[in-house]
Order: C-alpha cells, then sequence, then structure tokens
C-alpha cells in the first residue's frame, strides 16, 4: 500500500473499472454481505471511512482527475447469482445502523433495478 495512502487511513478498493475517459478514475470493491433478501446494504463507519480516505488520496495523486468509488455488493441470500452496484456517496444519505456491534450506515437496495445485475453465468 502506497504510504501516503496508509497515513491517511485510507483502503485500496479490489478492481480499477475501465472508464473511457481521461478524467474519470473507477474502481470497485467486491461485497459479499447479508442484504435482508436484496432490501439493504450496511457497512461499518470507519470502513467507509477508508474508501473515502482513497478518494481524497487518488484525487489529489493525479490532479484533474474524479475518482468514483463502487461497491458490487454479493447478496449471500443469492448465493452469489446476482450482484447490485452502490456508489461511495449513497453513505452520505444513509441511516445509522449497527454493524456487528459497530456504528455503520445503511443503504437501500430497492427501487434501483437497472443497478442489479445477475451473475448466472459466472457460478458453476
Amino acid at each position: 500500500m502506497h504510504q501516503r495512502l496508509r497515513k491517511l487511513g485510507g483502503k485500496r478498493p479490489d478492481f480499477i473499472i475501465e472508464s473511457g475517459s481521461d478524467t474519470d478514475v473507477i474502481v470497485a470493491d467486491a461485497k459479499f454481505a447479508t442484504t435482508d433478501n436484496g432490501k439493504s446494504f450496511a457497512m461499518p463507519d470507519w470502513e467507509i471511512e477508508k474508501y473515502r480516505q482513497f478518494k481524497v488520496f487518488a484525487e489529489s495523486e493525479v490532479p484533474g482527475i474524479k475518482c468514483e468509488v463502487l461497491f458490487m455488493v454479493f447478496p449471500k441470500e443469492f448465493d452469489g447469482k446476482k450482484f447490485v452496484w452502490i456508489d461511495l456517496h449513497e453513505f452520505s444519505d444513509g441511516i445509522a445502523y449497527e454493524v456487528r456491534g459497530q456504528p455503520g450506515t445503511q443503504v437501500s437496495l430497492e427501487n434501483r433495478p437497472s443497478l442489479w445485475e445477475d451473475n448466472e453465468d459466472a457460478i458453476s
């Protein structure tokens, strides 16, 4: 991990996604989580902050770029057969929620049909 990112307390996402743009960088982190049957997703606030710090780091390392942090959430209830996209900024409007005994934030996964993807072909 980059020394400056470590000092910021940031967390590096799993993937870089091709954006087709010289000024936009898209990164994604995969999450396999319980989601109340595809209704909501929650993360501890400390973890959300690590991704926010990664965004700060990326945008300061390459002036003029915009970094978008996405999450590919694979609901455990669907056995990896589908996933949904969530943008980091959605947690700013989320609701307070306890995650594994720690303060966290929850976002709704409902009413976002265009952000759900089937993953049937990836399952053997």
